[in-house]
């Protein structure tokens, strides 16, 4: 058991939401005891002063729920420790550069970003050795810097990225099999919970943008008719596990429309199948439903009019399509206990083909 790592989530109650300050140096202090002071990198890979004097020195990145969306729900605690991620103030410039020319790329990089954030949140996983995160983390990062070195790549004629090509990332291998091997995501999940009366709001909104044109639930899997049994959706907290939620934000504020994916049973068993199987994978999809989730409490992209709305999404659903197609290449043939890895159910249904 990872005492430290409870005792900062025990003590939760003890954090006065007004102190940013307070929250920004407490997290940076469970980073670096964990991560930081062994790698000496921030959230996105880049180095980071490895003196603990020097929280102040960094930033406290608002990471589920950004300053612009937070306004919409004042009862959220936007500076509270579990919506930060530390980042050197020049990588922190840099990721909000990405974010102005390269949404795909920032929302990978977010979501990576939140997966390491986890580590020191979900009950899931503060129960899991200081080394096994360090792996976690590890993966994450790596996935950072293939995003950003495609995206320097593709903008090296941008002049305002020279600037930010000064910082070096640390770059991390190891062998895939240590996570491929690892059984890092002891989480359970309820795959029969319907979407609620508090996520009303959500179905609405999608239905009425994306779901009733396209036909599709968050990962791109048809859900036509909706009155069959089997194709119900279920409300996927995307931003902040529900185990995370209860404790830090309370059960009247964990089902809330910025927090949620509307996912068929069959594609959200596959989702959390995906998680404890590729991590890397897991975090691809993610990035692209926090995509689609933006579409509708994001201020610079809700005024935008739905048939932009849906040609942003089809391009999402064809990007998980795919990193799917990508990840059933890899299992194609492959068995565990006699069983095959994918079904066949998981690999059809997919409207919008990469």
């Amino acid at each position: 058991m990872n005492k430290k790592g409870d005792g900062l989530r025990n003590s939760s109650t003890n954090f006065p939401s007004n102190q940013y300050q307070f929250n920004r140096e407490n997290l940076y202090k469970e980073y670096m005891r964990i991560i930081g002071l062994d790698l000496c990198v921030d959230f996105m890979g880049y180095p980071l002063n490895s003196f603990e004097e020097q929280w102040v020195r960094t930033d406290f990145h608002h990471l589920r729920i950004p300053q612009r969306v937070a306004y919409k729900w004042p009862q959220i605690d936007k500076n509270s420790i579990w919506n930060g991620a530390i980042l050197n103030r020049k990588s922190h410039d840099y990721y909000h550069f990405v974010e102005s020319v390269d949404l795909d790329t920032a929302l990978i990089i977010k979501a990576a970003m939140m997966k390491i954030s986890d580590l020191f949140f979900d009950p899931s996983l503060i129960r899991l050795t200081d080394d096994v995160k360090r792996l976690i983390a590890k993966v994450c990062f790596r996935l950072i810097d293939e995003s950003l070195t495609s995206f320097e790549e593709k903008n090296k004629d941008n002049p305002k990225l020279k600037e930010y090509c000064t910082l070096q990332r640390r770059h991390f291998d190891f062998d895939d099999n240590m996570i491929n091997n690892l059984k890092c995501y002891p989480r359970s999940f309820n795959t029969n919970q319907p979407y609620t009366i508090e996520s009303c709001s959500l179905f609405s909104q999608y239905h009425y943008v994306i779901g009733k044109h396209l036909e599709t639930d968050f990962m791109g899997y048809s859900i036509h008719p909706l009155e069959k049994e089997e194709n119900k959706l279920t409300y996927h907290h995307l931003r902040i596990s529900p185990e995370i939620a209860d404790r830090w934000l309370g059960k009247s504020n964990k089902d809330l429309i910025w927090n949620g994916a509307l996912l068929k049973r069959k594609s959200r068993d596959y989702l959390h199948y995906i998680e404890q199987t590729d991590l890397r994978s897991y975090l691809l999809v993610e990035a692209r439903m926090l995509g689609i989730s933006d579409l509708f409490i994001d201020p610079s992209l809700i005024r935008l009019d739905n048939d932009k709305k849906r040609f942003i999404a089809i391009s999402h659903f064809r990007n998980i399509d795919g990193v799917l197609t990508n990840f059933e290449g890899k299992c194609a043939g492959k068995r565990r206990k006699g069983k095959r890895l994918i079904i066949d159910s998981y690999a059809n249904g997919r409207v919008f083909r990469q």
